[in-house]
């Protein structure tokens, strides 16, 4: 039966032979400037959670494009009511979505049709959306930059 003690003093051996063998070679390469700012970047990069606070942002900035796109219809309802401004944009929706001219129609009817509630409703949206999207973006840099804030409930906005 082989002994704890034999296996720690070989491994300690085959440790040692290779430090003496490949010891300096593991040096050089940490004193590459270039090679120690990639391991640090990749380290950072782990430790603040990247990809989670770049797939958050991404995340709200997607959830507040409809609320935009509510406002843009509602003030641009003002300016539709014209007969040949909708042709115009039935026209160039139908070049970058073929057969989508009746559904942008029927969406161009309804957003003249209720502007009012649609303008007062996409502004709430956007601001409620926007928010979200500059919290995550705060929330992102504070985390890289290693920003600790402690705000009371009455300063940040309730979410």
């Amino acid at each position: 039966m082989i002994s704890n003690r034999f296996i720690t003093s070989t491994f300690q051996r085959i440790s040692n032979a290779a430090d003496r063998q490949f010891g300096g070679i593991v040096r050089r390469i940490g004193e590459i400037f270039v090679i120690r700012l990639a391991i640090r970047t990749a380290k950072e990069i782990s430790d603040d959670d990247v990809s989670h606070m770049a797939a958050g942002v991404a995340y709200y900035a997607l959830f507040s494009l409809f609320p935009l796109l509510l406002g843009l219809i509602a003030i641009l309802s003002f300016f539709l009511e014209s007969g040949e401004i909708q042709s115009q944009v039935i026209e160039l929706t139908g070049g970058f979505l073929p057969g989508s001219e009746l559904l942008v129609q029927d969406n161009i009817d309804a957003a003249v049709g209720v502007r009012g509630a649609l303008g007062l409703f996409s502004v709430i949206g956007m601001l409620w959306a926007g928010s979200a999207v500059f919290g995550a973006l705060n929330r992102s840099i504070n985390r890289a930059w290693d920003i600790q804030t402690d705000r009371p409930l009455y300063k940040g906005k309730p979410r």
